[in-house]
């Protein structure tokens, strides 16, 4: 009798063993296809642009993401895309598309011009434009523990415009509607709105640098890049 119940507490306790192992094996699973569904879309954004710390542009943030159900959301970092995506990814764990930059939206080119991309069009063109190509040779696999941006702008800043005018914007908000506005007002301009140097950017640890001119600017995004 005794044999009997020692026999079947074993039992139970090895059943209670396997089930919780299988449990935290299942949950591994899911947490490792959350990380590849996220890692996969950010790498596939930044791909489409060549932006971030491999490409030739940054984003300006804040941009809004599209998620596949046709919902949407603001984002204010690569930070804070990953946290958006992961949420979003959980909450429709079946979800096989992935998120994509609703237009328009800001970068910034490694020559200090400011951009707004309208539509795919300028997309596709954004990635033309630029001759570095780490998105070609590598895949999303690992993209999560890889740098993100390069530098993030910061303000106060000064902009430019091709009639001579220099404008201070004292967030970004400001600086993407006069950008949009601009852009409206000229659709076939060939010079674009540049930054006007001495500019402070924020570079990935979150210390800060002054830039001082457009080599100065070219010379970062080569070293964040590898080139």
């Amino acid at each position: 009798m005794i044999e009997t119940l020692l026999k079947t507490r074993k039992l139970m306790v090895l059943a209670i063993v396997m089930l919780l192992a299988a449990c935290n094996e299942s949950t591994d699973l899911e947490d490792s296809l959350i990380e590849n569904y996220v890692d996969q879309s950010i790498f596939e954004l930044q791909a489409e642009g060549n932006m971030g710390k491999f490409g030739c542009v940054e984003l300006v943030f804040p941009v809004t993401l599209v998620y596949p159900d046709e919902t949407e959301g603001e984002v204010g970092s690569y930070e804070e895309m990953r946290e958006a995506i992961v949420a979003w990814k959980e909450a429709n764990p079946d979800a096989r598309f992935r998120p994509k930059l609703a237009f328009p939206f800001e970068v910034v080119t490694e020559d200090g011009e400011m951009l707004t991309i309208e539509d795919a069009s300028d997309k596709r063109q954004l990635r033309r434009r630029c001759v570095r190509n780490f998105f070609d040779r590598h895949d999303f696999r690992g993209h999560r523990h890889r740098g993100k941006k390069c530098f993030s702008l910061t303000f106060p800043l000064s902009i430019a415009y091709p009639d001579e005018t220099v404008v201070e914007y004292e967030d970004r908000a400001a600086l993407k509607a006069a950008l949009r506005q601009w852009k409206a007002d000229n659709p076939d301009a060939d010079v674009r709105p540049m930054l006007s140097f001495p500019i402070t950017v924020q570079l990935e640890d979150e210390t800060t640098q002054e830039v001082g001119s457009k080599e100065e600017l070219q010379a970062l995004k080569e070293t964040c890049s590898g080139s």
